[in-house]
């Protein structure tokens, strides 16, 4: 499902968040707690954690995203080398596809179909998702932060910093641990309740000296270019959305009064989806993901439909979801209504 959220996730924090149901990805490090910094407040924590990172002019690291959505587990490993403010090349170490950034552009070359993606952006600073400045820019912003700890992770003494979103419901509670010397994060831990993530950074080298020659590809003579231009949104139409996808999408003729407002699609995946639908104050997120095994939601509702069976399940955040599977497609719907609007749009549902 994307259910995204793929690659390293701009319209909107929150849409986005709400997007990445399923496709980020669960990194788990044992840690014990020693202690309480007397000294420093999370919130000077980060700071200075955000001045080391806006001192060094390039940087290089891996990146490692976990996602774990009803047990299942979701992996991607990212080599991103970033020249500032907004150069950078990020690889995908599993399916060896890599999109760069010149600044002015976004380049994706896909290997398997031998293309390259080309999309002008019109916004400035722009970088992936993954890179740790947004995520910490955004706790100071939008987020309590709790006391600060101190724990040992893998022989390294890190800060470790909770935070739950001040006023927004569909933000994730998240843990940081940030190196204690280095002032690097070391791992950043989401949990959205019905799903958690986290982004792993390995092997940070700041002011190695890159150039614009480290962010280019070589490619074949024989590569399609492809041209996008213009981002002006996150989500695409439906029929782009079936066109990238390897299944047929189930649609909704019910939504509970709920505005369709795009759909988002991995990119580097076409196994799952994410149709958003939006009201005046609410999302409406269905995610939808080709397998043939479904793990049972805990403390979930069995819930009989007129086509078949469906899961039911509160207490996620705000939100409630209902789940049910078919033709080896599982289907999950994401909001704050009750169980009966659940089924009313689960039963609405047809192929495309």
């Amino acid at each position: 499902m994307d259910v995204s959220l793929l690659n390293c996730e701009t319209k909107s924090d929150i849409m986005r968040h709400m997007v990445l149901v399923g496709i980020m990805f669960l990194f788990i490090i044992t840690t014990g707690c020693v202690d309480v910094d007397e000294e420093l407040d999370s919130n000077e924590v980060i700071n200075h954690t955000l001045e080391t990172y806006n001192q060094a002019d390039d940087f290089t690291v891996q990146i490692i995203i976990r996602t774990v959505f009803n047990k299942a587990e979701y992996v991607e490993v990212m080599n991103y080398s970033l020249i500032k403010p907004d150069k950078y090349k990020l690889e995908d170490i599993h399916s060896g596809a890599v999109t760069i950034c010149d600044g002015k552009k976004v380049q994706i070359y896909d290997p398997v179909e031998n293309t390259v993606t080309q999309k002008i952006t019109n916004q400035t600073n722009t970088v992936p998702d993954c890179d740790y400045r947004q995520i910490l820019s955004e706790l100071i912003a939008a987020y309590q932060l709790k006391p600060l700890m101190i724990e040992s992770s893998s022989n390294r003494h890190c800060f470790v910093i909770k935070a739950v979103p001040i006023e927004n419901d569909h933000l994730p509670d998240r843990t940081i641990w940030i190196d204690k010397e280095q002032w690097i994060p070391l791992k950043i831990k989401n949990d959205y309740g019905f799903y958690q993530s986290s982004m792993a950074y390995e092997n940070i080298s700041f002011d190695i000296g890159l150039n614009d020659d480290d962010i280019i590809i070589p490619l074949p003579s024989s590569t399609e270019i492809r041209s996008m231009p213009h981002i002006n949104s996150d989500f695409i139409g439906l029929d782009e959305a079936q066109d990238k996808t390897n299944f047929s999408i189930l649609i909704p003729s019910y939504t509970s009064g709920y505005l369709f407002t795009g759909a988002s699609v991995p990119q580097y995946a076409s196994d799952s989806i994410s149709l958003v639908y939006t009201n005046e104050s609410n999302n409406l997120i269905i995610t939808q993901v080709f397998s043939s095994e479904i793990e049972p939601l805990s403390d979930a509702e069995s819930v009989r439909l007129s086509n078949g069976w469906g899961e039911f399940a509160d207490g996620f955040g705000s939100n409630n979801i209902f789940r049910f599977a078919r033709n080896h497609t599982n289907t999950a719907i994401i909001g704050v209504m009750d169980k009966k609007e659940f089924i009313k749009i689960a039963e609405s549902m047809e192929y495309m």
